[in-house]
């Protein structure tokens, strides 16, 4: 099945402008970048949380929004699911965090205190992160959200929070189910008529030391997921990209999306054919691209003519 290509891509990876961006640098560039995004065939924008979120911040998200959709592109929230925080600063959350069978905290990517996993049976989930949530998605007018870090960290989590679900033979597997559930109930009782998402890594491809992040655990909880081979991996080969696609679409039912940097390993954009041949890999495999890459807008002209080459509207 191959994905209707007039929906467009998503465009992600910290999209160049945020809450905090310079407000004369913010007004002078971003309604032009915004017009040359809509030329280029982009769909949808990813638009990180904002954290803090302070009335100025309330006030861009609405701003930067407004404009999005004027050019009939659709905002979509990010948001970590599991993490991460700070709890240097944010000594409250302290109770809340994953850790493993010796008591040490878990954190992603070895960030230690600063990049703090949240365990997914703690009230952080819908006392502490949903009610943040739900306020930057209204104030953004998000059409979808999109949930990142969906998981346990390596070893797994032992924490009192999820005390009870171990010693009534539960396993990693089932708190991040029962934390996702608990998430995506109260998100859509806030919001009625939001689309979920979440970051389903590689099926089929990569499999990573995380727990409950496998796509089989997410079934039927969201209307989109998000693939990827390798985490943001350079080098992908187009046929890895559909076997990635597929396998996901084997396991679950949504909207499909792949996300991809779009770059070598020296980090430079692909040129033109190989950014068509994988745009149509992604397409053919019945999903649409995620391009997590901050492009200037020379390179917005590479991705419009590769996007257009890969659907066949020269």
């Amino acid at each position: 099945m191959k994905t209707n290509p007039a929906e467009g891509f998503t465009i992600d990876f910290h999209f160049k402008f945020n809450a905090y961006t310079e407000r004369q640098y913010y007004e002078k560039n971003f309604p032009v970048y915004i017009k040359e995004l809509k030329k280029t065939g982009a769909e949808r924008i990813v638009i990180h949380r904002p954290r803090p979120f302070l009335e100025q911040h309330k006030e861009r998200l609405e701003n930067m929004s407004a404009r999005i959709q004027y050019e009939e592109i659709k905002p979509v929230l990010y948001t970590g699911i599991f993490g991460t925080e700070n709890i240097i600063e944010n000594k409250f959350l302290l109770p809340w965090v994953q850790r493993n069978k010796n008591g040490e905290l878990l954190s992603y990517m070895n960030g230690g205190a600063r990049s703090a996993m949240m365990c997914p049976a703690s009230p952080y989930v819908t006392d502490y992160l949903a009610p943040r949530v739900v306020e930057s998605a209204r104030a953004a007018n998000a059409k979808s959200i999109f949930l990142d870090i969906p998981w346990i960290m390596k070893g797994g989590c032992y924490c009192s929070n999820c005390k009870d679900i171990r010693e009534s033979g539960g396993d990693n597997k089932k708190i991040v189910r029962q934390g996702l559930e608990r998430f995506v109930n109260t998100i859509k009782k806030e919001i009625p008529g939001i689309s979920l998402g979440v970051n389903s890594s590689a099926p089929g491809i990569y499999l990573h030391a995380w727990h409950g992040a496998e796509i089989n655990n997410f079934k039927g909880l969201f209307e989109e997921y998000i693939t990827e081979w390798t985490p943001y991996q350079w080098g992908q080969k187009p046929e890895v990209v559909t076997k990635c696609i597929l396998n996901a679409r084997g396991k679950a039912e949504g909207k499909f999306y792949h996300a991809t940097i779009c770059k070598d390993n020296n980090k430079n954009l692909y040129p033109a054919d190989k950014l068509s041949a994988l745009f149509k890999a992604i397409l053919d495999g019945g999903a649409l691209p995620w391009l997590c890459v901050n492009a200037s807008n020379s390179q917005l002209i590479k991705i419009s003519e590769a996007w257009r080459i890969s659907n066949k509207i020269l």
